[in-house]
């Protein structure tokens, strides 16, 4: 579940920041060509998959951990 919301929560950074990006190019350049689409799909892609993979190293060391005995201290 852990992982699950750890990708909605990438995806959401990823299409916002994505989309962020697009927008400043196409203003600045004054043009958007096709080639940015598919680029840009894969840097949302590859934020969402990264988001996922940095939040099972913390959720791997939580389960190692006797929670029951810290939280009785």
């Amino acid at each position: 579940m852990v992982v699950y919301e750890t990708l909605l929560i990438g995806a959401l950074g990823a299409v916002l920041g994505v989309a962020l990006a697009v927008v400043l190019l196409a203003a600045f350049t004054g043009v958007l060509l096709a080639s940015v689409w598919p680029v840009a799909v894969l840097v949302a892609a590859g934020g969402m998959v990264l988001t996922a993979v940095a939040s099972v190293l913390p959720l791997v060391a939580v389960r190692r951990l006797p929670t029951a005995a810290l939280l009785g201290e």
